[in-house]
């Protein structure tokens, strides 16, 4: 009898034993997806997703993209719609049922987005860690000076607002397109405060080239009609505008 008993209580160690570390492999598979859908599997999903903008769509095809845009706003004959995604803001400006000009702010730089492709493989960089070998830019990571070949900047401060931008133009490589790399006050990484020592509510004007900025570059704007090109520098339209998106409670 003690040896049947016996042997049923080593059963039940070994059951216990079982599902203990049954209990931890599915835990840790658990863990495992949900680190990769909400890192590198979440990050590939968004870069492809904007990979697909582009001036001249359609409004359908941004909408049947992006989903429903949360915020709208209308100047004139331009319409602004802010659609979110899981780490970033994209700003689309429409002209009619048209795309003129697109931005791209990042949120949360673990979610960065890679620029090679929305710029058409003009904007590079130094990796940024030592371990890469990409010269991508990374917005949400790559600081503004990293990016060479700007053809002007500016820089800003207000009251509570801030804001660096610089402005690249490569011609037919570039697909005759405007890029701007800037830092939007509603995207992650930080305004080197030093950089706006003494400014004013606009500082380095385009083509006046105040300091080179050591900012976040967590903005990318494209703008391929050329009578909008003044309009984006004059009304400062380098991604989403915080006091819009700020009404939205959660993120």
């Amino acid at each position: 009898m003690n040896l049947e008993w016996s042997g049923v209580g080593r059963g039940f160690e070994y059951a216990a034993a079982f599902v203990a570390v049954g209990g931890a492999v599915l835990l840790a598979i658990r863990l495992a997806r949900k680190t990769w859908r909400y890192t590198l599997g979440q990050r590939r999903v968004q870069q492809d997703t904007v990979d697909q903008l582009a001036c001249g769509s359609s409004r359908v095809f941004v909408d049947s993209l992006l989903g429903a845009p949360q915020f709208m706003t209308a100047d004139d004959d331009l319409e602004t719609s802010a659609y979110r995604l899981a780490g970033c803001w994209v700003s689309v400006v429409y002209r009619g049922n048209t795309v003129v000009s697109f931005s791209v702010t990042v949120t949360d730089r673990r979610l960065w987005i890679d620029a090679t492709r929305l710029s058409h493989a003009q904007l590079s960089s130094p990796p940024v860690r030592w371990w890469s070998f990409s010269d991508a830019v990374q917005l949400g990571r790559t600081a503004i000076q990293q990016v060479d070949g700007g053809v002007d900047e500016a820089s800003w401060v207000g009251a509570r607002r801030t804001g660096h931008v610089r402005h690249y133009y490569f011609g037919n490589p570039g697909v005759y397109q405007h890029y701007w790399l800037s830092y939007n006050d509603a995207g992650a990484g930080s305004l080197i405060p030093e950089e706006l020592e003494g400014a004013a509510v606009l500082r380095g004007r385009f083509g006046d080239s105040p300091p080179p900025s050591r900012s976040t570059a967590n903005t990318l704007t494209v703008v391929a009609d050329f009578k909008v090109v003044d309009r984006v520098t004059q009304e400062w339209r380098f991604g989403v505008d915080l006091d819009t998106v700020r009404l939205r409670a959660v993120d």
